[in-house]
């Protein structure tokens, strides 16, 4: 950081004494701490260094974050059928939309305890449900593959995330059989 910056600033022309000294105020207590900072307080997520406690596994992040964007994407499509449907099926499909948004905040912790970042949703383009039938299938198979990731996950000796990716893969069949069941439903 530069000096100038450190410095106290002048308050903007035309403001009264009563707003200079609020502004004074204000930029001490936003700069206290800061007097001997080389860098900004706020890294970009790239240039954070990882927590000491905390080594990164390239392996161990590169599956975690795939994960991670399944489960977002399936998040994604469950709230989006939910959307759609009507009555108690926009209820259940709710549900599991909660669920599976649960289950990717216990991803996101995990990343966060892996690397020492946040996780944050990339905003990606999710095309709407033209069909909610075809939808309700995309979605099983989704909750089907996406069950069987996270059992070989659990199966390759993830030894932080082998439980977590159990337990995930355990939600992710469960949904898969309500989203059936629904469609089970459809076809009376």
């Amino acid at each position: 950081m530069t000096d100038n910056m450190l410095t106290p600033a002048l308050p903007p022309e035309g403001l009264s004494a009563e707003d200079a000294a609020v502004f004074d105020r204000v930029w001490r207590r936003v700069m206290a701490g800061r007097e001997g900072a080389e860098e900004p307080a706020a890294l970009l997520p790239a240039q954070q260094p990882a927590s000491p406690s905390a080594p990164m596994a390239t392996g161990q992040t590169d599956g975690l974050l795939e994960q991670l964007r399944l489960q977002a994407a399936g998040w994604h499509m469950s709230r989006s059928l939910a959307r759609r449907a009507t009555g108690s099926m926009a209820r259940v499909l709710s549900g599991v939309a909660a669920d599976e948004r649960r289950q990717l905040a216990r991803l996101a912790a995990a990343w966060y305890i892996l690397t020492g970042q946040r996780w944050r949703p990339e905003e990606a383009d999710h095309a709407p449900v033209s069909n909610l039938m075809e939808g309700l299938r995309q979605r099983y198979l989704h909750l089907q593959n996406m069950a069987r990731t996270l059992e070989q996950a659990a199966q390759m000796g993830e030894d932080r995330f082998g439980g977590l990716y159990a337990d995930l893969a355990g939600h992710s069949r469960e949904n898969a059989e309500i989203v059936l069941h629904l469609l089970e439903q459809m076809q009376l």
